[in-house]
């Protein structure tokens, strides 16, 4: 496939598959790349092998999370090799793809395919896997429930090679962005560490900034810390409610309004939905003031964010007022995060779960002084930030790739 900004352009020429660069051609997918046949009973063997299985396999960014030992499988492998590339055939909308450095086993759901080095380079293969013409490809596939792609279609489909340099030259480009991707990407992870090993410490009085005291001793909380329950610290709790969908009257006006799936990570994500005065009135819902805690206290209990706005909420969250003389907002937010366990364990209901109101005012907790709540705090916040860099410098470079490989595998970009 090729794009049509290359119509017309000086070193294009017409082919019956559209306008290609000189030198380029159209090639059917099963003349450049071989799916190998070679399978491995584990059963059978005693040799051993790191063995991927979907579930191993990243989707859309192509890395491995994991393996197993062949020896605990029973089932029979596909073989691969160093620099073959892996596709799951199964659900391929997944976009599941591999390049291993090393000598395999994988699910017999993941294709293993080796290119044909008179007419393609396997680090070009791998690439050429994670485009659009070949995702849309595998994804004319066979069965609804469990859908796999068909190889009859695939082997026959044709897709445009540049000759093998300017192959060798796309692939390092495009390598170079991975390898920043994946640095980027470890440093995501090392950070996301950083942040619960110092929220275990922290928030448990094992780590203190020394000016605040010693830290704590054999599983024992700080001398100058309190314990305390949560109904102790909140001056008031206010519950939430819908308006009625079928009054037109009470939806579309300037009062934002969210639900539990609103809150991702630890603040409202998007605000989809806002109400009238009207509504608000007629309704059992309540509007928590900027800076208060919303708890997500039904479907999907544990959740939790502060209020960016003046927000009214559904029956999912609580709003819960602290006691800003004791209890430093920031600071419980990360300390129900770091007890997000005990919300799930008193989760209760059938058709929608739920925690209680007696529930939610007994989660009990250590409580430092509110300087050193601000300063632990502070700290983590800190740390979100970093986290929060990282995040976006990783989609940033993802979206470069992708608009990258768009320009360098359809020829509108020469090297």
């Amino acid at each position: 496939m090729t794009t049509n900004k290359n119509a017309n352009r000086s070193g294009y020429k017409l082919t019956n598959v559209g306008n290609l660069p000189d030198g380029w051609k159209a090639v059917r997918f099963a003349d450049f790349a071989v799916l190998r046949s070679e399978h491995f009973d584990p059963q059978a063997n005693k040799e051993t092998f790191l063995c991927v299985e979907l579930e191993h396999i990243e989707s859309e960014f192509g890395r491995l999370m994991g393996t197993v030992n062949s020896n605990k499988q029973r089932s029979v492998k596909r073989r691969f090799y160093k620099n073959d590339v892996l596709f799951g055939k199964l659900r391929p909308y997944l976009k599941k793809y591999l390049f291993p450095n090393f000598d395999g086993l994988c699910s017999s759901e993941i294709w293993v395919f080796y290119a044909n080095e008179n007419m393609c380079r396997s680090d070009f293969l791998f690439q050429l896997v994670q485009t659009k013409d070949f995702i849309d490809t595998v994804n004319i596939s066979t069965g609804t429930k469990m859908p796999r792609a068909d190889w009859q279609i695939v082997q026959n489909s044709f897709f445009n090679l540049p000759p093998l340099l300017e192959q060798r030259k796309i692939a390092s480009i495009l390598s170079t962005w991975d390898t920043a991707i994946e640095q980027t990407r470890k440093l995501l992870e090392a950070n996301r560490k950083l942040k619960t090993g110092l929220m275990q410490k922290l928030l448990t009085g094992k780590w203190r900034f020394p000016k605040f005291g010693k830290p704590a001793k054999n599983g024992d909380m700080p001398e100058e810390w309190l314990y305390a329950k949560l109904g102790e610290v909140a001056i008031k709790f206010l519950n939430g409610g819908t308006p009625s969908r079928t009054v037109d009257e009470y939806w579309d006006g300037d009062i934002p309004w969210v639900t539990g799936a609103d809150i991702i990570d630890h603040r409202v994500d998007n605000i989809r939905r806002y109400i009238t005065p009207l509504g608000v009135q007629n309704s059992a819902t309540n509007v928590i003031d900027k800076g208060e805690l919303l708890i997500v206290t039904r479907t999907g209990v544990g959740k939790i964010a502060i209020a960016p706005c003046n927000i009214a909420v559904s029956q999912d969250i609580t709003g819960v007022y602290l006691d800003k003389i004791k209890v430093d907002v920031l600071f419980f937010l990360y300390l129900i995060c770091q007890n997000f366990s005990y919300f799930k364990n008193c989760n209760q209901g059938t058709s929608i779960n739920g925690i209680t109101r007696d529930d939610l005012t007994a989660f009990s907790f250590y409580l430092p002084p509110l300087s050193e709540q601000r300063k632990i705090a502070s700290t983590l916040s800190a740390v979100d930030g970093q986290i929060a860099a990282l995040q976006k410098s990783l989609e940033k470079l993802q979206l470069q790739k992708k608009g990258l490989m768009q320009k360098l595998l359809t020829g509108e970009i020469r090297v």
